[in-house]
């Protein structure tokens, strides 16, 4: 919940300055944005963790053609778990942190003036590094096979959509698997569509 105040806060501004009086922007082929966003909800939220860096998600998305592109993009969160009590009494805590760099394709719907809708797959690595301050824990990772280090690529789905609020400047909203299951953040153009 604090994430999203903090992400409305930051967005808000640009929100009241906008001008609606006329179409700012039509998303075609040939323009490169930069996203940058915060995670409302962390991918790993089953656990109720505590957030230590926030979910943060930087992206380039090239329009290849009116309805499709492509999107590079990273991610990086840490967070901690709550104590857990382990054998013979002793507590202790979880510390992830969780790195992603992937590609998606987008297929997009933006017939709708300053109005952006897509969809499409994501190809991600996601690399997690895992740590305890208990020693029982330490122990209990090295019994289990838990390695502390970890990666592994994954084929997910994702939908977004995202709103110009001027000829250069946007913000978005996507759901899907990554550095959080709920992403919102501020786009900016780089490079003019046709």
């Amino acid at each position: 919940m604090k994430n999203l105040i903090i992400a409305l806060l930051l967005i808000s501004p640009i929100i009241l300055h906008a001008q609606y009086s006329k179409p700012a922007r039509v998303f075609g082929k040939g323009q490169l944005d930069i996203q940058a966003g915060v995670g409302i909800f962390p991918t790993y939220i089953a656990d109720h963790p505590e957030s230590i860096v926030p979910p943060l998600h930087l992206s380039l998305r090239w329009m290849v053609a009116k309805p499709i592109s492509l999107n590079l993009f990273t991610g990086y969160s840490t967070c901690r778990s709550r104590q857990e009590l382990v054998f013979d009494n002793a507590r202790g805590r979880w510390y992830n942190e969780t790195w992603f760099l992937g590609l998606e394709n987008g297929f997009h719907y933006n017939k709708i003036d300053n109005w952006d809708l897509y969809g499409g797959l994501s190809l991600l690595y996601q690399h997690v590094r895992l740590e305890t301050d208990s020693p029982e824990l330490k122990r209990a990772m090295a019994q289990t096979g838990i390695r502390p280090q970890r990666g592994k690529m994954a084929l997910t789905a994702y939908i977004g959509s995202r709103f110009a609020l001027s000829a250069r400047s946007s913000i978005f909203a996507e759901l899907g698997y990554g550095v959080s299951l709920l992403k919102v953040g501020v786009g900016c153009r780089l490079a003019e569509g046709r």
